[in-house]
């Protein structure tokens, strides 16, 4: 039987996700690069993946298992948003192959 950590839940999971995704944004609008910037928004659901599975296993193996849940809750969650969002908008110019 694993001990649970005090500080545990699913809202600390779903903060640091939260976290990650507002700094996947904001990276990429800083970085003040177009297609990338582009990329970030509408391919977002994949990229936060990036950051989120290394805190996800991390997190995992230090025993804040109801942290991991909160951020597998908020990466669905923002995969899905993205996905309806680039279903929404599918008529883009830069989803276009002549606009490269």
């Amino acid at each position: 039987m694993s001990v649970e950590k005090p500080d545990d839940g699913i809202g600390r999971g779903v903060t640091i996700a939260f976290g990650v995704q507002t700094l996947t944004v904001l990276s990429a609008a800083l970085a003040n690069l177009s297609s990338v910037f582009i990329y970030c928004l509408f391919a977002f659901g994949l990229v936060q993946w990036l950051g989120l599975v290394p805190m996800m296993i991390r997190d995992f193996r230090k025993g804040y298992r109801l942290s991991v849940k909160g951020m597998a809750i908020m990466g669905a969650i923002g995969l899905l948003l993205n996905t309806a969002c680039a279903g929404a908008f599918g008529n883009l110019p830069w989803q276009h192959p002549h606009f490269w």
